[in-house]
């Protein structure tokens, strides 16, 4: 029977299959293996409700491990067998639990799941009776049909209950309802295939009633099920219809800047294998506004997504005698693939074609500069993270990448090749409450036009400053794609250093503040789960463009006392938050430069910590 499942065991090597359990109508799977090969879990409904049982292979004893009324729904196994973890409804809510011990377990009382109603109407041999014929009295036996149903063949372990209902009469032989057997989907041998099965119209006429009249459409407009000659439903080849996922849009009129708008639209086909995305955000005109759009290719194993793109910004350069403004526009193309080596490796692969421009809007006979860059760039991703509330919690993950610009389209290219390497360790204890978070990264770029790594605070810095000295990380056009922030580095400017090379340690300590504040009726301080950390950042950049020297780790000031050079570190503490539904980020920190710390620098972010 092909409609019922059973365990079988399959060697490799071997020519054919084992059966291991045949429990008739029942359905048995999910099977587990602990670390003894002759011992196994599995899920059986052999009492009407999905169940954890335990079978012995060497004697074939099968016994129940749980006895519960909601179900088992999942199962996975720890290797040494200790524990196993099971998904099971608590309050309607699919939720996981952890059984300790699952081998040689037995429910309460070590007695087997008695069968629900449902079991004893489907198979009616059972010599147990089920809870609810044991609480029913004797009118709601004759007046519900499900406890008629499952009285319809009498057992002799039985036979003192029947008796019951009829006085010094016979036992009484109830037959099965017929109008019940025909509304059930599993009642004896009577199976219904629902692939083509026509449900009453009552439904849908009960429906035109609330539907106004003139709203109705006519018949040639309603839809038609294709049969075949058979009178069964027809299959039909899937119909690629794409459906909008995300729409949104804004617009406004400046002064000063003109009409101003913003669009997001994300579109995507039912079994979710091709996602389109478009989004603008119009400033002045086309060469002031920034445009995407993108398609993804999802159905195999290998994700495509290509993209073509135009970003613009306008940023303002105070190092001269006079400001200057600068409009930076970076256009292209680009190809990517991700290829998932494992569940927890992955490998991508992306390929732009990328120019970028360069042109002084105060000083129109200044020409303008010009990039070209075509960047392959292949990574390499092994995630092994637990996820937390606000960060991740134990685990580690390691990431390494390569790219390089081998080649220009134009004469002004930017020729270049870059190394980079992350690794990041979680380890949390007491319930994951608290957790000890370490991270080392490190690059190297080399070539005429090497990428200029900076100083950058944290990510999505709100409140950010500028080092007065060194101002913006541009020092070519290229620089606008090309210069890669290092984060976090806590307690100084953005670019107070930069450089072609860079190492980076952090350390932070997580715990929680407050496990929640849920806002009143008038949500003046609607706040959730307060974390605190305490962190400690180390890192070095050095070798900037034209500077030969090498990494220099301590100098000395001008007073004759030996402080850090290149080497920047820093301490502080920080608060983590979700405030109306963003996660917020607090970072006090104070640089220290071998000798003495410095001032306190104060740091609002969004966006979850590494």
């Amino acid at each position: 029977d092909y409609s019922q499942k059973s365990l079988y065991s399959l060697v490799p090597g071997r020519g054919y299959a084992e059966r291991l359990t045949n429990s008739g109508r029942w359905e048995d799977r999910r099977p587990q293996f602990g670390p003894e090969a002759n011992r196994l879990l599995f899920i059986s409904d052999r009492n009407g409700v999905p169940n954890l049982y335990e079978k012995d292979l060497e004697t074939g004893a099968e016994a129940a491990v749980t006895d519960v009324s909601v179900g088992v729904m999942g199962l996975s196994v720890a290797a040494n067998g200790q524990r196993a973890a099971l998904v099971s409804l608590k309050e309607g809510t699919p939720s996981i639990y952890v059984l300790r011990t699952p081998f040689g377990r037995r429910p309460v009382g070590d007695a087997e799941p008695r069968p629900n109603i449902w079991a004893q109407r489907a198979e009616p041999g059972s010599a147990t009776e089920a809870p609810a014929l044991t609480l029913a009295g004797s009118s709601q036996r004759r007046s519900n049909p499900f406890l008629r149903a499952a009285l319809h063949a009498p057992r002799p372990s039985l036979l003192p209950t029947l008796a019951g209902l009829g006085g010094d009469e016979d036992p009484p032989r109830l037959a099965p309802d017929p109008e019940l057997a025909r509304a059930d989907s599993l009642l004896g041998d009577l199976r219904v295939d629902f692939r083509n099965y026509t449900f009453s119209p009552a439904f849908s006429e009960a429906a035109r009633d609330f539907v106004p009249r003139g709203s109705r459409l006519s018949a040639e407009y309603l839809p038609r099920a294709v049969l075949d000659e058979h009178g069964e439903y027809a299959p039909r080849r899937y119909k690629l219809d794409f459906s909008p996922d995300i729409v949104h849009g804004a617009a406004g009129y400046d002064a000063l800047y003109g009409v101003q708008g913003v669009t997001q639209m994300m579109f995507s086909d039912m079994l979710g294998n091709h996602r389109i995305t478009v989004a603008t955000n119009l400033l002045i005109d086309l060469r002031n506004s920034d445009y995407i759009l993108s398609y993804a290719y999802l159905p195999e194993r290998i994700d495509w997504t290509t993209s073509g793109f135009h970003i613009s910004r306008l940023l303002a350069d105070f190092g001269g005698e006079r400001p200057s403004y600068y409009r930076y526009r970076q256009y292209g193309a680009s190809v990517s693939a991700s290829y998932p080596l494992s569940k927890f490796r992955r490998v991508d692969f992306e390929m732009s074609v990328i120019g970028v421009n360069q042109t002084d809007i105060t000083d129109a006979l200044r020409p303008s500069a010009n990039r070209s860059l075509v960047v392959p760039r292949v990574t390499f991703t092994r995630d092994v993270t637990t996820p937390g509330y606000l960060h991740p919690i134990d685990g580690s993950r390691t990431a390494f990448s390569l790219s390089a610009s081998p080649i220009g389209v134009g004469g002004n290219s930017a020729r270049f090749v870059t190394a980079l390497g992350d690794f990041r360790s979680y380890t949390s204890f007491l319930g994951g409450a608290y957790t000890i978070a370490l991270r080392g990264s490190g690059a190297a770029s080399f070539g005429p036009q090497n990428q200029l790594f900076y100083t950058s605070g944290v990510l999505n810095w709100i409140n950010r400053t500028f080092d007065d000295l060194n101002g913006l990380p541009i020092e070519d056009a290229s620089d606008f794609i090309l210069a890669t922030p290092i984060v976090p580095l806590r307690g100084f400017d953005i670019n107070a250093r930069n450089g072609a090379y860079f190492g980076l340690l952090n350390a932070e300590f997580r715990f929680p503040l407050v496990a929640a504040m849920l806002p009143g009726p008038m949500p003046f301080l609607p706040l959730y789960n307060i974390q605190g950390q305490f962190f400690a950042d180390a890192g070095a950049i050095w070798g900037g463009r034209g500077d030969e020297t090498g990494l220099s780790l301590r100098v000395e000031d001008e007073n004759g006392q030996m402080v850090f050079d290149d080497l920047l570190t820093s301490a502080g503490f920080g608060v983590r938050t979700i405030f109306l539904g963003y996660p917020l980020r607090f970072d006090f920190a104070w640089p220290f430069d071998g000798r003495r710390f410095g001032d306190r620098r104060t740091y609002i972010s969004l966006g979850l910590d590494f």
